[in-house]
Formats: C-alpha cells, structure tokens, sequence
C-alpha cells in the first residue's frame, strides 16, 4: 500500500499538480543579510534585525516548491555549529554583504569549510552578494574572485565540474537580484 502512495505521490509530482518540498539553509558572516532575507521569501517586507543568536526556519512557497528554510547566525561563537543542520540539507544559500569588502578573506574561509565537505558535493549552493544598493559593493565578477569560485564554472577542477554552485548579486532593499538566484535554485532540486 506505501508503494501505491508513493508511486502516485510522485506521478502528482511529476505532472507539476504537486508541490516539492526542500530544506534549505541559510548561512553567511553577521550582517550579510540572512534574517532579512527569510522574512522578505515569507512577506515580501523589508526590516532589519538584531543579530540572530539561535537558529530558526520559516515556511515559504516559491514557484511549485515550498521551502522550509533554516537561519542560522553569523557570529563566529555560532558558526560551528552551521555543521549541524547540513546532514538534512537540500540546498545551502551562502550570503556575503558585498559592500564590506574587508571580511571577503573571512567569508571565503567560511564557504572553503562548506566545499570542502564531502558530504556536500553534490548539494546546490547558491551565494547571494547582498547589499548592492550600498556605495562600494562590488560587482559580481569581484565576489566570484575573493570567494576563489571560479574553478566550479570553468571546469578547473575535475571532481567538481558538476557541482551545482552559482553566485547572484541581490538587494533585499531594491528587491532585485535574489529572486532569480532562487529561480536557479528551484531548477536544481
């Protein structure tokens, strides 16, 4: 009888008459813009927030996907334990503040820990450059250079010639940008 569910499940799926669903993870330094990130997919509003000191998810649907998406804290004393929610992970999204330049070295030490997981190879990773509404963002090209990945879209390195990582330059405030990133996203899950 589960068979029978199961299969059915998955032909409603297929036909697009059923929602996916995906667990995604939000992670980045502090101030990158995570927290104002979830709560703009959930209400399409824009507020700022107190640093986030424990992790926690909201619901939002997005094309034919419904995302349960987990926030988790910048701070150095919490990133640690970012570790923790991966195992159960479709997708991680990687924000970086492209206007602080001088925390680009930090940043990238950060997603180094993430592509150096085995057990993520082959989860999608999309990495928002946030804030280029802001004077002295920089430009994408510049974030794809600081976070050394370039190598995963050309081919550079062999085991990684499919993972599935882009980067998307976003303003929450002027709402541009993030929409697509999770556009491509979607089409990864």
């Amino acid at each position: 009888m589960w068979f029978l569910f199961q299969w059915i499940e998955s032909l409603l799926q297929a036909l697009g008459l059923k929602n996916k669903s995906a667990r995604i993870v939000v992670v980045g330094l502090d101030n990158a813009g995570k927290s104002t990130l979830v709560h703009k997919l959930c209400t399409n509003e824009v507020r700022s927030f107190v640093p986030t000191t424990k992790a926690h998810n909201k619901t939002f649907t997005l094309g034919r996907i419904e995302f349960t998406a987990w926030d988790l804290g910048g701070h150095e004393q919490v990133r640690d334990l970012w570790e923790d929610f991966y195992s159960t992970a479709d997708a991680i999204v990687f924000m970086i503040d492209s206007s602080d330049t001088q925390r680009f070295s930090e940043a990238r030490s950060e997603l180094d820990k993430i592509l150096e997981s085995d057990s993520l190879r082959s989860v999608p990773i999309l990495i928002l450059g946030n804030k280029t509404d802001l004077e002295g963002s920089e430009e994408r090209e510049n974030i794809i250079e600081s976070l050394n990945v370039r190598k995963f879209f050309s081919g550079e390195v062999e085991d990684d010639e499919d993972r599935p990582l882009q980067v998307f330059m976003c303003s929450l405030v002027a709402s541009t940008g993030y929409v697509e990133g999770f556009q491509w996203l979607s089409k990864q899950l």
